[in-house]
């Protein structure tokens, strides 16, 4: 196929992926609230949203459960790891929101500035990395009897020039469908699955790909199991990815990621719904580059900002 004619081919597979998503999407929106009701959840995060004990680099993936509606939770996420490798210090700034009983609203900032143990002395280089964006509509068991059910996207645009270090230098718009149900013999636990595409878009910016990342319009695939344990969750998730049929290269990526979150419990007073997380994942990932190894420790701090109102008007 010459080439002018398979990027045309690749550009209308990816309009006609977006239309069709939208479509769903908007459909999906304008549905009635889930009439199937879960079982009962042993999970005390499940109010907050599934994807409360959602990290990246420790779990990844997304679960159906959204928000209750107009519940709003805010995150600060320092990425300490960045002292020891790199010049510059990220801070994420997140927020999400339950706009309806059943769809979600989220969004998150990063910002980054030279810490001064590199070479770049600090604060000499500062600004906004990346502003990020997502919606989830929660489908309940519309489209599978026994599997919770949502469909949702992720958006990530860099902005302000950022350090090459810091970013892949690419648009990320990543339409997906996830399926869940815990088990009827141990309601702890809970499968999970899922589909989708992450299309991409090359900008003016320099960037640095990681390990085995695919920088071409993919299909992904992803599954695994959540055990949740009071304030513990062990994670396992796999990932399948392939830019064959979609992309103009031809590259296939596996990644398997154990994890264990840890919710924090506040030890003055356990009703509150504000805390820190810690999460360690550890991750193998087979692709382009060939075999790598890793693991990480993620630290981040969930606001619920009822609780900041209901210390307010205590005078606390």
């Amino acid at each position: 196929m010459p080439l002018r004619q398979r990027h045309a081919t690749f550009r209308g597979l990816r309009l006609a992926a977006l239309a069709l998503f939208g479509c769903i999407f908007t459909a999906a929106a304008v549905a009635t609230e889930p009439t199937t009701p879960a079982p009962a959840s042993t999970d005390p995060l499940e109010a907050r949203g599934a994807d409360e004990i959602r990290i990246r680099e420790v779990f990844s993936s997304h679960l159906p459960g959204t928000m209750a509606k107009d519940a709003f939770r805010a995150s600060l996420h320092p990425h300490f790891g960045d002292l020891d490798s790199k010049d510059h210090f990220r801070v994420s700034t997140g927020f999400r929101y339950g706009a309806t009983s059943n769809l979600e609203l989220s969004a998150e900032v990063n910002f980054y500035t030279s810490h001064g143990l590199g070479d770049i002395s600090f604060w000499d280089e500062k600004g906004i990395l990346s502003v990020e964006f997502g919606a989830k509509l929660n489908l309940g068991r519309k489209i599978l009897k026994s599997w919770d059910s949502a469909i949702g996207f992720d958006a990530i645009i860099p902005l302000d020039d950022p350090p090459m270090e810091l970013t892949d230098g690419l648009k990320h718009f990543d339409p997906y469908v996830t399926f869940s149900k815990r088990l009827q013999s141990r309601p702890n636990v809970r499968l999970f699955w899922g589909v989708g595409l992450d299309l991409v878009q090359k900008t003016s910016f320099p960037g640095v790909l990681g390990d085995n990342q695919l920088d071409d319009d993919s299909v992904h695939a992803s599954a695994g199991f959540v055990f949740d344990r009071n304030y513990l969750h062990y994670t396992f998730e796999t990932l399948v990815a392939t830019t064959r049929g979609i992309g103009e290269t031809d590259e296939d990526l596996l990644v398997l990621r154990p994890g264990i979150i840890w919710e924090v419990p506040s030890f003055r007073d356990r009703t509150r719904r504000s805390n820190w997380m810690v999460g360690f994942g550890g991750k193998v990932s087979i692709g382009p580059d060939g075999t790598d190894y890793g693991g990480s420790m993620k630290l981040r701090y969930n606001l619920d900002l009822k609780d900041l109102f209901r210390r307010g008007g205590k005078g606390e």
